[in-house]
């Protein structure tokens, strides 16, 4: 996943490897959560970013290491 400014710059990375069996993945600055049996996520950022408009880019890494965007939504702080 990558969240990007609205200059288009990333301003965050997160690497999250998902399988069936995977629910949460944590670091120092982000916390994603998945509940199971649904499509409920939940992405808490711990180190604040400024006010302003964040896209949060979200990608299947395929086989050959390229990436696919798999979904892509605007979200603000204020």
């Amino acid at each position: 996943m990558s969240i990007s400014d609205s200059q288009g710059m990333i301003v965050r990375s997160i690497d999250v490897e998902l399988s069936r069996s995977t629910t949460d993945c944590e670091t120092a600055s982000t916390a994603f959560y998945r509940t199971m049996g649904s499509h409920v996520i939940q992405l808490r950022l711990k180190s604040g970013l400024p006010a302003g408009t964040y896209t949060l880019i979200v990608y299947n890494v395929l086989v050959d290491d390229s990436k696919q965007i798999s979904n892509q939504f605007q979200f603000m702080i204020q």
